[in-house]
């Protein structure tokens, strides 16, 4: 009995000294007061693990995942130094993908698509450096392309069910 009483003893302080106190202060992360560095986990009330992430010296540096409070996965970023760069990927209730982006550097860039919440594909989009490029297009539910519009870095093109052009630049 007595072995027992001092097994759990030193459990209970073991989980004392690695209690963390993790808090954010204008976009860096810190550890008990240090810039954080490797890996943070954060938790719902219900114990069910609420965010995973990578840090190093306070900043977002690689994947971070986000959970429902159910435990299923509900987004997966990427970050370089702080900013948003690489795949993200969103999912619903589901487990479905209703969400895939691309960023660099901290802006838009590469092809985005957004899904229906039973996983077919509704919009299809490009950007290069946070601007819109490339044509854009709109599906209806059984997968047709319903519209479209063409984007370069001075103006964009759009073009309606009749394939008439029409100019407007680009804000």
């Amino acid at each position: 009995m007595k072995k027992l009483k001092i097994l759990i003893a030193l459990v209970v302080i073991g989980f004392c000294t690695n209690a963390q106190n993790i808090k954010e202060d204008k976009g860096l992360y810190y550890v008990d007061n240090e810039l954080a560095s490797g890996d943070i986990i954060t938790y719902f009330d219900n114990d069910q693990v609420k965010m995973e992430m990578k840090v190093s010296e306070g900043m977002k540096d690689g994947e971070m995942k986000i959970f429902f409070a159910d435990g299923s996965l509900n987004e997966i970023r990427s970050y370089k130094n702080n900013q948003m760069n690489g795949l993200w990927i969103t999912f619903n209730t589901s487990g479905i993908k209703v969400a895939q982006a691309n960023f660099k550097n901290g802006k838009k860039h590469g092809a985005w698509k957004v899904y229906s919440d039973e996983g077919a594909l509704v919009y299809e989009m490009y950007y290069q450096n946070g601007q819109k490029v490339g044509t854009w297009k709109k599906y209806n539910p059984e997968g047709n392309v319903i519209e479209t519009k063409t984007y370069n870095a001075y103006y964009n093109i759009e073009k309606n069910k009749n394939d008439v052009d029409a100019f407007v630049f680009a804000s």
